[in-house]
């Protein structure tokens, strides 16, 4: 009886280990915890991004929804965090909708690395390309 046991429990375990991997392959590509690694305008990489805003992440969960973990610092050099929580959507193999904004992601490198690109427009007459890179953590 006990030896039935065990074998049931056995099978029980490897068939559940075996239905979460096949389920994580259908799983977007987004989900999962993201830090900015770099920063890029028109082409000339930023090197604003300071210590304290490198601590910053998002969360992107299996129900469309996320968590933005975002890190600044204040006048007087400390380090504050700010918690926001927002909606996403994959639209099309690429666009996603992020709350109300539609953008863009290129994934890469296994789907550990993404992109996004983003016009930005400071005046009437001038525009910036924004290109931000992500990494998995």
């Amino acid at each position: 009886m006990k030896k039935l046991l065990y074998l049931f429990i056995s099978l029980t375990l490897l068939i559940s280990c075996n239905s979460i991997e096949n389920d994580s392959t259908d799983l977007d590509p987004i989900i999962g915890t993201w830090i900015l690694t770099s920063l890029t305008f028109d082409g000339k990489e930023s090197d604003t991004i300071t210590a304290c805003e490198k601590k910053s992440n998002s969360t992107y969960q299996e129900k469309g929804t996320g968590i933005d973990n975002y890190f600044s610092e204040d006048n007087s050099g400390r380090c504050n965090n700010k918690i926001l929580n927002f909606s996403w959507k994959n639209i099309d193999n690429s666009k996603y909708l992020l709350d109300d904004l539609e953008i863009k992601i290129e994934f890469s490198n296994n789907n550990n690395t993404y992109q996004t690109l983003l016009n930005i427009k400071i005046s009437n007459d001038k525009e910036v390309v924004a290109i931000s890179t992500y990494s998995r953590v």
